[in-house]
């Protein structure tokens, strides 16, 4: 679903998913793409989708990609990854990880 989930009081999304079926959580720890919606209506598995578009992408490759994969009984491919040095450096908040992308 993609009806651009976002974190603000007009997110109706989450109030419609929430009343027809269960929401798991809104609201994801990644940056960008926090208001990510993981829900279920009967059966089937629902993402809400944040609006922007870096937010939607991300969502997809960590949340819809995996349970599509798993759906299909197929293995996630491997993201390919490339070492760099970095020019300046980041500071995690204490337990965060930091994905470059």
């Amino acid at each position: 679903m993609n009806a651009g989930s976002s974190a603000g009081s007009k997110d109706y999304t989450v109030h419609i998913i929430g009343e027809i079926g269960t929401v798991f959580t809104h609201g994801v720890a990644t940056r960008p793409g926090k208001p990510v919606i993981l829900g279920q209506i009967n059966d089937k598995m629902i993402v809400g989708v944040p609006g922007y578009p870096v937010s939607a992408y991300l969502a997809l490759e960590w949340f819809v990609r995996p349970l599509i994969c798993k759906y299909l009984q197929l293995p996630e491919p491997k993201r390919q990854t490339i070492p760099v040095k970095l020019a300046a450096g980041l500071c995690p908040r204490w337990g965060q990880r930091i994905l470059l992308e």
